[in-house]
């Protein structure tokens, strides 16, 4: 697949989201992480080919789950770059 398309292409389904009454928290986050983890992009892409709403359900669920995965590891990451001030006077 194009690269272009991969960006777009979850901004696309992340519409949908929003139009079948997905909160606007979720849909935002689910695009921004999917745009950079491919798993969370392919859990999109089987929400918007799904039909069935409590299969839809599900998928919410596992992409809920990876975005507080991914939420978690950027917390950690940025108290990494903090430097401590523990030691200073």
């Amino acid at each position: 697949m194009e690269n272009s398309n991969k960006n777009i292409e979850p901004i696309e389904i992340g519409h949908k989201m929003h139009m079948a009454g997905l909160p606007n928290k979720f849909v935002t986050a689910a695009v921004r992480v999917a745009l950079d983890f491919e798993g969370v992009y392919d859990l999109m892409k089987l929400w918007a080919d799904e039909t069935d709403e409590k299969e839809r359900g599900k998928i919410v669920a596992d992409i809920q789950d990876m975005i507080d995965v991914c939420s978690q590891k950027e917390k950690i990451d940025q108290s990494k770059e903090i430097p401590s001030n523990k030691g200073r006077h």
